[in-house]
């Protein structure tokens, strides 16, 4: 049996592992994937599953889009020391020409030599701990961002029904546009993945409705057991509400907390607005990491030239 036979009949392992290291996940977004898996006395002690591609001949690993984290996960430190894993998971894989992870917030990922020639950097991404009163979580909330909800529950409902790719995916392209940048999710892509996780009941999409039935906006939420991320929203290209995008995160918040989930997740951004968007929620700043290691020196010479 090969790891990944393995890995993905075992079911009792999945509830172990964050959505981004699942099987369905990884059917839903990856085009190739395999995973790496050590195991001793028939316990599975670390994993790394991992996306593969090829571009211009060169092996390349890393997330797939909307795969916030990834990279070595280790289940259980007590019997090979956490250096040991990290380094035969490694071995595993295909020799790549590029390689690039980001670790999970909650892992910690030591300062071992089979890491000393990656490049290393810190990432931020914003959490709330859960399991707690909707008081102090409102309670937590900044001023400003509770007037917004206040005047949103007001104006708007929140409607469940689950969300169109198309119609989601053209409100994004005008953000994208605003920022000069790509879309980066097609609509194929955003109806396979909305459909897959409904379908392990993995997620909730929220819209922002008022009482003559227009949409000021939309957002989907993945979970695992314990943590709930906020993973994509959009606004309507005309129909404005400055507190729409704000009440669905915070019915989502509501629904983790009621679900018995730990953390809700606001999975990161190097967009200082966006950062600032977050704090206000009184998420809580948690530090993870990405590492980048280049082989193929014509993906060097790329990544240099188009980035």
């Amino acid at each position: 049996m090969t790891n990944k036979e393995k890995y993905c009949s075992c079911p009792q392992l999945w509830s172990q592992l964050p959505v981004f290291y699942q099987p369905w996940w990884l059917d839903t977004v990856c085009r190739s994937w395999d995973v790496a898996l050590l195991e001793k006395e028939e316990r599975i002690l670390a994993v790394y599953p991992y996306s593969v591609e090829k571009k211009i001949g060169i092996t390349l690993i890393r997330p797939t889009p909307l795969t916030a984290f990834s990279g070595p996960l280790i289940l259980d430190k007590t019997i090979i020391p956490q250096e040991t894993l990290i380094a035969e998971l490694l071995e595993q894989l295909p020799m790549p020409g590029y390689l690039y992870f980001n670790t999970l917030p909650s892992a910690v990922i030591p300062d071992c030599s089979v890491l000393a020639d990656f490049e290393k950097k810190e990432c931020i991404t914003y959490q709330i701990g859960l399991q707690t009163s909707e008081a102090d979580l409102f309670r937590n909330l900044e001023g400003k961002r509770r007037n917004d909800i206040r005047k949103a529950m007001q104006d708007l409902r929140v409607d469940t029904t689950a969300l169109k790719a198309d119609e989601f995916s053209a409100w994004q392209d005008k953000m994208f546009r605003d920022k000069q940048v790509k879309n980066p999710y097609s609509v194929p892509f955003l109806e396979k993945v909305f459909q897959a996780a409904s379908a392990q009941n993995a997620s909730w999409s929220l819209s922002a409705v008022d009482a003559q039935g227009r949409c000021y906006g939309a957002a989907w939420f993945l979970y695992d057991r314990e943590v709930m991320y906020y993973m994509l929203s959009a606004t309507h290209p005309q129909h404005r509400h400055r507190g729409a995008i704000s009440l669905l995160i915070w019915h989502a918040l509501l629904y983790a907390n009621d679900l018995g989930l730990k953390i809700f997740d606001f999975e990161g951004s190097r967009d200082p607005g966006i950062a600032s968007f977050f704090r206000k929620f009184g998420g809580q700043q948690k530090k993870y990491y990405s590492f980048e290691k280049t082989n193929a020196p014509l993906w060097k010479l790329k990544r240099k030239l188009l980035g």
